[in-house]
């Protein structure tokens, strides 16, 4: 229960303007081996060009999703606390992660947070792009307030949840089809929320890529994916099955939109 309450508190902290502000720690990396996409990324597009105008309308384009299945799905995945993130997954994986059953998993999860956190907060203070919905009243899927002064390229939500998936593609290889397409949806919708423009979510993915690849070749991460390995391969029979219905509902919202 403790590291679950400690990788939920790093999650709720990573969405905190003071905390994008700080370096991570107790993470995997260090060093030159941390990830930095202030470096990593070309800027974002300039307004009038034909990547912003690309953006704008998908901005457009996804606000008459309001009250969807799709939109209510993306404010769901607005939250990153784990245990969310891992009933999100449950469909994708056909079976449940939670702590008491897997806390190798867990605490891997809350470390690759911190991680992820570095990679992506640099960027954005380098970059200081405004969100999509800064100067309009289009509907976004959450409270505005929570994102006030706030930059959006490249997403944060998106590094994190992006190098997850490739994690449990890793863990779960049997999967990994239906674990990447949950872990594209959940990332598109970002930009469904709202929150993020498309090219932040590319950005994003560029990074969770990178990022991956040096937790890779990190000893201690690759200790605690064989741990979480063998606890996942231990319960997964007797782990609790998603909801049906919810299932149900979750797959018809994850076509791809643009």
């Amino acid at each position: 229960m403790r590291i679950f309450i400690k990788a939920a508190a790093a999650f709720f902290l990573l969405l905190s303007p003071i905390a994008a502000q700080e370096d991570s720690e107790g993470g995997y990396l260090v060093g030159n081996a941390r990830v930095d996409g202030s470096s990593l990324l070309p800027p974002p597009p300039l307004p009038g060009s034909t990547l912003y105008k690309k953006d704008r309308k998908i901005f457009l384009s996804t606000r008459i999703l309001k009250d969807s299945s799709r939109w209510r799905i993306a404010a769901g995945d607005d939250n990153l606390s784990p245990e969310i993130v891992a009933k999100d997954f449950s469909c994708a994986l056909s079976f449940t992660l939670d702590n008491g059953s897997v806390p190798h998993f867990f605490a891997l999860y809350a470390k690759v947070s911190r991680d992820s956190r570095f990679a992506s907060s640099n960027g954005k203070r380098k970059f200081q792009r405004p969100r999509p919905f800064v100067g309009n009243d289009a509907p976004i899927c959450v409270d505005r307030d929570r994102y006030e002064g706030t930059t959006s390229y490249p997403s944060g939500y998106t590094t994190f949840i992006w190098a997850i998936t490739h994690i449990m593609a890793d863990l779960v290889p049997d999967r990994s089809s239906q674990i990447a397409s949950r872990g594209m949806a959940f990332v598109d919708n970002r930009a469904v929320c709202g929150v993020h423009w498309a090219s932040d979510i590319d950005a994003g993915k560029i990074v969770a890529d990178r990022l991956y690849a040096a937790l890779r070749r990190n000893a201690a991460f690759q200790a605690d994916m064989q741990a979480a390995r063998v606890e996942i391969g231990r319960i997964r029979a007797t782990a609790a099955k998603p909801d049906p219905q919810f299932c149900k509902i979750q797959n018809a919202a994850q076509r791809k939109l643009w």
